[in-house]
């Protein structure tokens, strides 16, 4: 017998029944039905179908994606059109989401639940197939035998013969479990011992908990179960099923057989409970006797039926007990109840074919000729299909399907030949785990292809359609939005894909569906727990269960039974954190999974891509070398690399470019982005703040006060006033009708929208709003807001979310506040940026902002969380401008790397000033920065360790179990040990006391804990020396001595050419300053330090900073002497935490110090590999770099300083070119779009300002030059064209930040203005003077640009009418400025010179012509 699972449910059924009825119990009946046994009996040669193997394979996993899963949208409507009981949800459908409604009363609903109680009416006195189970024991008589089929139906009641399963094996009722949650709760509880080939007599499980319990054992037991050792056997036994929340044993023993009524009356009182009362009545009331029995029966379960056969198939072709090779397959089907044959193989035809469709292969299934016999309890069924099996035929396959019966039963109908016979059952209880297929990639045939000449991609229309069905079946959509048909085309060929998409235009969906039309895992890179959150249950959502998800969050044990289902392949999609390839074991468990286990990945998704970048507005070090970890730990079978995925919503071009860099897609053709990203249903409203502000007190907290109090007025009047702003919006006609010309004429209005209602409105249709602020606490921050709008707002339910800087409780908080928002029970959430990436809820109508965030990008991540139904909704921000004079501090950079500090007057408002000090905490200063990267390099400090810390690290590499270990002093003046661990909850362990090493268990997970405390009490008796007490012992500090740097090791002979070195997260110097001051007098905690240096980039203020801290902590007023001063600031700027760690190691990895690192958690080090390199590697790796935002000319032109910086060596000077290089472009330019940030919002409140403001962000993110001030300024939008205009702009691209990147700039702006002035030689010509330097390996682009140089020159002359001579002056100075970017770009545009000349001179000729001939008539 060989268990198998898959299962379809209709949505409609399930919601209906999930809205009625408790939805675990719900889950747990269709999980169940999920699970079914088959039997084979064959005597066919075994075929090789190895040539289908992929096929097959994404056949396999798409059938088994969920348990259950949807049925094809086909199979669906086959079904459902058979009864119509349903209706259509327009609403969804308006917005391109397919869902059928259940209209039917409450006795069809309640005939629904019932029919997932399965059992077989017929089944009764001799029609079960009575089992003689071997390994019953042999008592004399049979009394197992007849205990199931004689005492049990006479005491209690004939269900228990169908439902007791026998000799199931006890470690599988201890370890196995269908959910994540149940295993972790059988580890934690569950017993330690192991009952190797040991079985239960007779076991239930249930498919949920009833009274805590999941299930019960009976035992048989005979005259030997009273003696040792089988006694104590028994009593482990039963103690293990105890804790595995099995109940204790109900133990029979045959010497009480004259009274065993009685001992069976612990099983009949679970009859009283629904689950078993309802399989009573189907028992003794069978659903298929009347219509509406026989309604509920087909609409539940047909779809688990045809899912067992389709999967059956399946199994048969891997066993190659099927020829897939055949010209026909005549199957024959016995329907034992549920009708369900034909419509199965048709179904299953339909999806292979359309597999084999998009491959674009001539393959095919072999023509399949099927058989029924059905069962004359269902000839009334509307699904029914006619008898036609002839007994006289032999059949190359005979399926015997019963979903009433269970497994042992009854036996297959050998009246039939058949090469294979198969008998499909439902199972007792589910005991294994589902498998998904990995192998190679498949190239299926291309959607369509681009025309790079209009920019736009043609789709084949033929290819979509097939791809349409899929996107249908699996997520119910009705079809593709803009741009993902364009990003699935590469990735469904195995092409690396850069897919940046308008927030809420459906990023994961491509993935998604690509991921299951290849026959392989898909690991996803999610940078933040709230985005993984939401995909996961997003698919949860879509019926596709077969998916993980591995973060902080996590206990240990749940992030070991992750890990071994993405070993085992009994996943498809992996949500991963980045910090998870740099786990060193994380890696290895990857490479096992391929190298060992055989199972491969198919993909590799960067979501959030713009994270890559340290341009971009929310980069994480955490994303370094990314590319590379997944390359080299992620294997894709039979190819070099598996492709990537990387998508945003927000990426200029000098992001696109680090994305590329990063994960080696260097070609341009691989980024696919729509011409504008505006979401016309998202409206803009800038509401300006004016706040009793004294410019006297400049940045002071009187002034931060009193604004924050203007803005919490203003919210909470703005949240009132949002419903009328809603209406004036929707009464906008040119926004109407913009957004239906976008969306296919679809209206973005709400239906019968009024005000006076807007936040009374509940569930799906209510409107629900975020709030973000730029912190947590104060004015400003989450939760005081949260607590105001609370108390004025009664009515609307309101949760927050803020970053949780890995505090287990926060998560916790955060996980149902975001679950409770999702799910329509929150309306409002009040959240820092932590929640504005990627959450994927629909009714989200307004997006407030108490503050502009840092960038036009970070904006549009969090404002896009709106309108995703494709209605409107409304991003308002409270934003104000007035100013104050303040003084700064930066620093001047020499041409050499000298710094010298500046202290400079600026003005900035409040609210500019909140984003910039973000910006300090990410930018801390060149001298900051190089005295870290000194640190690594010539001697690496190490923070001290408390004795008892480092008994955490040992308790983890013994049990793999994380502890915190807390030690106390009682008031009674006991002195304890408290020993903790999350995921047993608090109180947790147990605790020992020092005064006699009395171990305490806190938990009832004794065995356990039994464990580590017997550790920790043997570690202390031997390692504590003699003449210390335990307290004072643990508590010293264990010193790490610092060690040897980077550079000096490289510079030693002695060391190898490869090696590692470790660095901790952070170094000692909050510590130290800690101790500095405690010896001086001042009880300084290192939390107080930490507290103090937050946020803090200048020393003088850090001084001010602990005092203020103090006073907070400690409720004490205290001036630090000027003597300690200068220690404690020295002291300041050697502080690195672990921030600054990471940032160090992107620096000496730019510049090819460090080959590549791993990050311990654990023991929070990280171990970089680094190798001893010839000389000039570290400055060719620099200009790697480089090249990366400059041309070749200008690089070399930069690198020319490069031997006067500062430094001994190479490294250092290389490493201080690289700071001042990031500090003078990249950090000015993260500075700058704070600055655009707040022009945006400046230009929204004008006249007409929500469209203003989008045409801003829109220019901001695709062509800065077609903004105002720039081109359509210097040629009176379009109207002048002067050659001066050329040059200008060919020498600004040298000068502006980042010159790569601004070619592509030029490039989107000359594109968009030629569709408005086409006939301008200026726009021609620096199109194609910017696409010659972009697309330097592209064939099809070169010759366009060739095609834009010769007519830019013509259409000049149309234009001036120069001379040629005059002309041709212009096009020298024309090559000579492209000369100093690319000579092989020069090179092009002789080649085409000729052909202008030649057009120039016809054209002269030409009108010479007219013009002599006009005359002479």
């Amino acid at each position: 017998m060989t268990q198998l699972q898959a299962g379809y449910i209709l949505d409609c059924v399930k919601e209906t029944l999930e809205t009625e009825y408790e939805p675990t119990e719900v889950q747990g009946l269709l999980r169940q039905l999920s699970y079914f046994d088959i039997d084979i009996n064959s005597t066919a040669e075994i075929k090789d179908n190895s040539n289908f193997e992929q096929i097959l394979s994404v056949a396999h996993n798409i059938i088994s994606r969920g348990l259950p899963t949807k049925p094809t949208l086909w199979l669906e409507s086959k079904i459902l059109q058979e009864f119509d009981l349903t209706q259509q949800d327009e609403k969804l459908l308006d917005i391109g989401t397919i869902r059928q409604v259940l209209k039917v009363e409450e006795t069809l609903i309640k005939k629904l639940f019932r029919a997932l109680h399965i059992i077989d009416p017929n089944l009764k006195d001799n029609n079960i197939s009575k089992q003689k189970i071997n390994t019953w024991e042999n008592l004399g008589s049979s009394f197992e035998e007849d205990f199931l089929y004689n005492q049990l139906p006479k005491y209690a009641s004939p269900i228990w013969v169908q439902l007791l399963e026998t000799q199931r094996e006890l470690e599988n009722v201890l370890r196995f479990s269908t959910t994540t949650e149940d295993e972790v709760e059988k580890y934690i509880n569950g017993t330690i011992k192991i009952f190797n080939e040991q079985r239960l007599d007779f076991s239930i499980e249930f498919p949920f908990k009833i009274n805590e319990q999941r299930g019960f054992v009976v035992e048989i037991d005979g005259s030997q179960h009273e003696n040792h050792p089988q006694n104590h056997i028994d009593t482990d036994r039963d103690n293990a099923t105890e804790k595995a929340k099995w109940g204790k044993a109900i133990r029979i023993k045959t010497s009480d057989w004259k009274s065993i009524e009685d001992k069976i009356s612990p099983i009949k009182q679970f009859e009283s409970e629904q689950f078993f009362n309802l399989l009573k009545q189907n028992l003794e009331n069978p659903l298929y006797s009347e219509k509406e029995g026989l309604t509920a029966l087909q609409l539940s379960l047909i779809p688990f039926a045809i899912a067992r056969i389709q999967k059956t198939i399946l199994h048969l072709l891997f066993e190659g007990k099927l020829n897939i090779n055949a010209e026909e397959w005549n199957i024959a089907i016995i329907e034992q109840d549920i009708p369900c044959g034909s419509l199965a193989i048709e179904d299953f035809k339909e999806l292979l074919n359309s597999l084999f469709k998009l491959k674009g292969s001539t393959e095919k299934l072999p023509k399949i000729n099927v058989f029924v016999e059905s069962d004359e309890r269902f000839a009334l069924a509307n699904l029914h299909s006619s008898n036609n099996i002839d007994k006289s035929k032999k059949y190359d396959l005979l399926i015997d399907i019963s979903i009433l019966q269970r497994s042992g039963l009854t036996n297959i109908n050998n009246t039939i030949n058949a090469d294979t016979k198969v008998l499909i059952r439902s199972a007792h209880s589910p005991k294994t785990d589902r498998n998904f297929k990995t192998t190679s990639l498949i190239t299926y045939k291309p959607l369509g292809k681009k025309n790079t000449q209009k920019n736009i991609f043609i789709e084949d229309k033929e290819q979509v359609e097939t791809l349409e069905k899929f996107v249908q079946t699996i997520f119910r959509k009705t079809g593709f939005r803009a741009g993902q048909v364009e990003i699935i085309n590469r990735a469904i060929q195995g092409l690396s894909v850069i897919g940046l998409l308008p927030t809420g235009s459906g990023k994961s969906l491509t993935y998604q569906l690509t991921a299951l039309l290849q026959p392989g895992m898909t690991i996803i890179i999610d940078p933040i727990k709230s985005l993984m959150k939401d995909q996961f249950e997003g698919l949860l959502k879509n019926g596709i269960d077969g998916a993980v998800y591995i973060n902080s969050s996590l206990n240990q044990k749940q992030r070991k039974i992750a890990l071994e289902k993405i070993k085992k392949a009994q996943t498809i999609f992996a949500f991963v954190s980045p910090e998870r390839l740099q786990d060193n074991t994380f890696r290895k468990e990857l490479l096992e999974t391929s190298n060992l286990n055989n199972h491969y990945f198919s993909y590799c998704v960067i979501d959030e891509a713009h994270c890559v970048s340290e341009w971009g507005h929310d980069f994480r070090t955490s994303y370094l070398r990314l590319g590379d970890n997944a390359r080299n730990y992620c294997i894709a079978k039979d190819r070099e690399h598996l492709p990537f995925f990387a998508l945003t919503a927000t990426a200029s071009y000098d992001v696109l470019s680090d994305i590329q860099r990063e994960l080696g897609i260097p070609e341009e053709t691989a980024i696919v982005r729509l011409e504008k990203l505006d979401r016309p249903e998202i409206q803009f409203k800038i509401v300006d703040i004016t706040a009793d502000i004294k410019p006297e007190n400049g940045l002071g907290w009187g002034n931060k006060q009193a604004l924050g109090e203007a803005k919490q007025y203003q919210l909470i009047q703005q949240l009132n006033k949002i419903p009328e702003y809603y209406k004036e919006f929707s009464d906008t006609k040119t926004i109407i009708e913009e957004a239906k010309k976008v969306f296919n004429g679809k209206d973005i209005r709400l239906p019968n929208y009024n005000p006076a209602t807007f936040y009374m409105q509940q569930g799906r249709e209510s409107n629900a709003g975020l709030v973000f602020c730029p912190h947590r606490n104060w004015y400003f921050g989450v939760m005081d807001n949260a607590s105001k709008l609370s108390k004025q707002f009664e009515n609307i339910k309101i949760g927050t979310f803020l970053g949780s800087d890995g505090v287990k409780e926060r998560d916790n908080e955060n996980d149902k506040s975001q679950s409770a928002f999702v799910n329509h029970d929150l309306d409002l959430l009040v959240a820092t940026k932590a929640f504005g990436m990627g959450i994927d809820k629909p009714n989200i109508r307004y997006v407030v902002h108490f503050n502009y965030p840092s960038s036009i990008e970070s904006y549009y991540q969090e404002a896009g969380r709106g309108g995703r139904d494709r209605k409107l909704a409304l991003g308002l921000i409270l934003f104000n401008k007035q100013e104050v004079t303040t003084s700064e501090k930066t620093e001047a950079v020499s041409e050499d790397g000298e710094i010298t500090e500046v202290i400079e007057e600026r003005t900035a408002s409040i609210d500019k000033d909140i984003l910039q000090s973000f910006h300090r905490n990410n930018f801390k200063g060149i001298a900051k920065e190089k005295r870290l990267l000194a640190e690594l390099l010539t001697e690496i400090k190490f923070p001290s360790k408390r004795i008892i810390d480092t008994f955490e690290d040992r308790i983890f590499e013994e049990f793999e179990i994380e502890v915190d270990l807390r030690i106390k002093e009682n008031k009674a003046g006991t002195k304890i040990i408290y020993i903790d661990n999350p995921e047993f909850g608090k109180p947790n362990i147990g605790s020992i006391y020092l005064n006699n090493l009395k171990f305490f268990i806190a938990t009832p997970h004794t065995e356990l804990a039994n464990e580590i405390g017997n550790y920790f009490r043997k570690v202390l008796i031997s390692e504590k020396p003699s003449e210390n007490e335990y307290f004072e012992w643990l508590n010293q500090f264990a010193y790490n001595q610092s060690r040897v740097g980077i550079e000096k090791l490289l510079n030693d002979p002695e060391t190898k050419n490869d090696f590692q070195v470790i660095i901790p997260f952070t170094n000692d110097a909050i510590e130290t300053i800690a101790k500095y001051l405690s010896d001086n007098g001042f009880e300084f905690t290192e939390r107080i330090v930490k507290e103090a240096q937050n946020f803090c980039n200048d020393k003088v203020e850090f001084i001010e900073n602990l005092e203020k801290q103090f006073d907070k902590f400690l409720k004490k007023k205290i001036v630090i002497p000027n003597a300690l001063k200068p220690t404690i600031q020295n002291l300041f700027i050697q502080i690195r935490n672990e921030e600054d760690t990471y940032k160090a190691i992107y620096r000496l990895s730019i510049i090819g110090v460090v080959d590549d690192y791993t990050v311990d958690y654990n023991s929070k080090t990280i171990a970089a590999t680094i190798t001893k390199k010839p000389k000039g590697h570290y400055t060719q790796k620099l200009k790697e770099y480089l090249l990366q935002y400059n041309s070749p000319e200008k690089t070399d032109e930069k690198l020319e300083r490069l031997p006067f910086y500062k430094g001994n060596t190479e490294i250092q000077k290389c490493l201080g070119f690289l700071i001042k290089f990031v500090y003078e472009e990249t950090a000015i330019q993260r500075k700058a779009a704070i600055d655009a940030m707040e022009e945006a919002c400046i230009i929204g409140l004008e006249e007409n300002g929500s469209q203003k403001f989008k045409e801003f962000i829109d220019l901001y993110m695709n062509s800065k030059y077609a903004r105002p001030q720039y081109l359509p300024s210097d040629t009176d939008k379009g109207l002048k064209a002067d050659f001066s205009i050329v040059e200008k702009y060919m020498d600004l691209v040298r000068t502006d930040v980042g010159e790569i990147n601004n070619f592509k700039h030029l490039r989107g702006a000359t594109t968009r203005l030629l569709e408005q002035r086409p006939d301008n030689f200026v726009f021609i010509l620096l199109k194609s003077f910017s696409v010659l330097l972009i697309e330097k390996e592209n064939q099809d682009f070169i010759e366009e640009a060739q095609t834009d140089f010769i007519n830019g020159f013509l259409k000049a002359r149309e234009t001036t009418k120069e001379d040629i001579h005059s002309l041709k002056q212009k096009v020298d100075i024309f090559k000579q400025k492209i000369n100093g970017f690319d000579l092989e770009a020069v090179e092009k545009i002789e080649e085409v010179e000729s052909a202008l000349y030649l057009n120039l001179h016809s054209n002269w000729l030409t009108d010479f012509n007219n013009k002599f001939t006009g005359n002479y008539a």
